[in-house]
């Protein structure tokens, strides 16, 4: 499914903010540039950040100095950090960030859910977990959505389903109703031919 999600910075770093939460994801395999390290770095130090969420698919490569300012700065301003990969070297990135005094934890792609509940972000799970994915997922799908969402119950508010943003469900009502008339083409397609006369 494509998602077009907005976000900012760069394609290799990319961030968002989801309730007072920063989403940020890492492409794997590409180094940060300064320039790019030093803006998301100011975002996190932004008044309204209150926790940060560090997504990833494979290996990220930042440089030792990035690596330590940024694990440095988190620890310092005491928020906390929900790490959320597929790959063992950020998940030892993080185990050492937790060992300098880092309030951070990791999760795989399959424990999204709680990786939300650990920043603060439960009362918004359901929609905080489809933006992450279309964060994640903004230049090609790394997995379904159904993979994902596995195992995630959706909470209830007030007796209500869950929300989510106006933006998103209009991305995905538009993908469903663009998907439903190429079928009903091709079912009128395929009924034309079977009723066409030998």
């Amino acid at each position: 499914m494509a998602t077009k999600v907005s976000f900012e910075g760069k394609r290799e770093l990319r961030w968002l903010m989801v309730g007072r939460c920063l989403i940020t994801y890492l492409e794997e395999e590409v180094e940060f540039s300064d320039e790019l390290w030093n803006e998301w770095m100011e975002v996190i130090g932004r008044p309204g950040v209150e926790a940060v969420m560090l997504c990833s698919w494979g290996a990220t490569q930042p440089s030792h100095q990035q690596w330590r300012r940024v694990t440095r700065l988190m620890r310092e301003l005491d928020l906390p950090v929900a790490v959320v990969t597929a790959d063992r070297h950020n998940l030892a990135l993080a185990k050492a960030a937790s060992w300098l005094g880092t309030n951070i934890e990791s999760h795989r792609w399959t424990e999204l859910g709680a990786a939300v509940r650990a920043v603060g972000l439960g009362e918004q799970a359901i929609s905080a977990q489809a933006r992450i994915i279309a964060l994640r997922d903004r230049f090609g799908a790394r997995t379904s959505a159904a993979e994902v969402f596995a195992g995630t119950e959706a909470p209830a508010a007030n007796g209500m389903p869950f929300t989510a943003s106006s933006e998103l469900v209009y991305e995905h009502s538009e993908d469903i109703q663009t998907r439903l008339a190429q079928v009903q083409a091709r079912l009128q397609a395929h009924q034309v031919h079977t009723n066409a006369p030998d």
